[in-house]
């Protein structure tokens, strides 16, 4: 899904990164090792959209794969 924002948020609540997805539907953030919750916002057109994600960084600097998926509504 090109340009779906997507949501980052500390174990607290508060946000710590905002991304917009690119050409090819992808994105990346700079996160603190811990626990962050990924929250997809609404994208116009869709009737739905993806669930949040809790996730858990292990170090500073290391890489997580998240897979988001949007419900389009087509049927």
């Amino acid at each position: 899904m090109v340009g779906a924002v997507l949501v980052v948020a500390a174990s607290d609540g508060h946000e710590v990164a905002r991304a917009t997805t690119d050409t090819d539907a992808r994105w990346t953030v700079t996160l603190a090792a811990g626990t962050s919750t990924l929250t997809p916002q609404a994208v116009n057109g869709l009737l739905g959209t993806a669930p949040p994600l809790q996730f858990t960084v292990s170090a500073t600097g290391s890489s997580v794969s998240l897979d988001v998926t949007y419900d389009t509504g087509i049927r």
